[in-house]
């Protein structure tokens, strides 16, 4: 499992593109390395393409994310995930219900995600930035 990102600092946003297969070890590790960079950066919006990760969970697995993410990350942020897969979709769902908060929602397209956060204003340098994601050229690195 790895994520690549890039900020937009106009923006004031982060995009991560996972890719692999999911370990909960990972995703522990990630999740504080996310929080150092964060308290690097100002980030109000965060967009998650989880359509390439390969994962099997279950309701613990998710409870165990939840409970990791309460606990490392600061949460103020306002995040999208762009899921492909119906399990993706189960899996967004499920998550943000558990979080209990308005702020975590899913779509299948970036263009839609840049819809909910309200981030019309930087179209074309946001879809630039995801594009250079999906290359796996990215420079940056979880």
């Amino acid at each position: 499992m790895i994520g690549t990102f890039e900020y937009i600092r106009e923006s004031k946003l982060l995009i991560i593109k996972w890719r692999g297969v999911w370990s909960k070890e990972y995703y522990k590790k990630s999740a504080q390395v996310f929080q150092e960079k964060s308290n690097q950066l100002d980030i109000e919006n965060i967009i998650q393409d989880i359509s390439e990760l390969e994962y099997q969970l279950d309701k613990s697995d998710v409870d165990k994310m939840v409970a990791i993410r309460n606990k490392i990350i600061d949460s103020h942020y306002n995040t999208v995930y762009i899921t492909a897969k119906p399990k993706d979709i189960v899996f967004a769902y499920t998550y943000a219900k558990k979080l209990n908060n308005n702020r975590t929602m899913y779509c299948s397209t970036i263009e839609r995600a840049i819809q909910l956060l309200l981030l019309e204003d930087n179209y074309n340098n946001i879809i630039l930035t995801y594009k250079r994601l999906l290359s796996e050229d990215a420079s940056t690195a979880f």
